[in-house]
């Protein structure tokens, strides 16, 4: 996962999690919505900043590669976190393992807060709520 961190070891803060759907429609084919609303960096702006095409390393990726790629950067994310959910999302979704890394990130203040934001029914999103 070394394509998570810059050669210069940066942290990366306003960092967008994403997961589920609202009817029927995955939150990521929407979030761009959000990263030019908020101005935040989701794992696929960070992948292409890296040169790697998300759509090749995507179809390669099992649920523990998810897993790991998404711990790591909850690991990173400095300053903000955001996620932004759909109506409709599972408990045992990815975001089970990020939340926690983010939420040790408040304790150890490299994390300042997490913003939730909700994916409507007008595909648009709505917050920034606590989570």
């Amino acid at each position: 996962m070394t394509w998570i961190k810059s050669p210069e070891g940066k942290k990366h803060s306003k960092v967008c999690f994403y997961t589920g759907d609202t009817k029927g429609v995955k939150v990521y084919k929407q979030l761009h919505k959000l990263e030019k609303k908020i101005k935040c960096e989701s794992i696929d702006t960070i992948v292409k900043g890296s040169g790697k095409a998300p759509n090749e390393i995507w179809r390669k990726w099992t649920f523990n590669d998810w897993v790991e790629a998404s711990g790591v950067l909850a690991d990173q994310t400095r300053g903000v976190a955001s996620v932004a959910l759909g109506q409709t999302h599972s408990k045992s979704d990815v975001f089970t393992v990020e939340k926690p890394r983010l939420e040790k990130g408040i304790k150890e203040k490299r994390v300042a807060k997490i913003d939730k934001y909700t994916m409507n029914e007008k595909l648009e999103f709505d917050g920034p709520t606590k989570l």
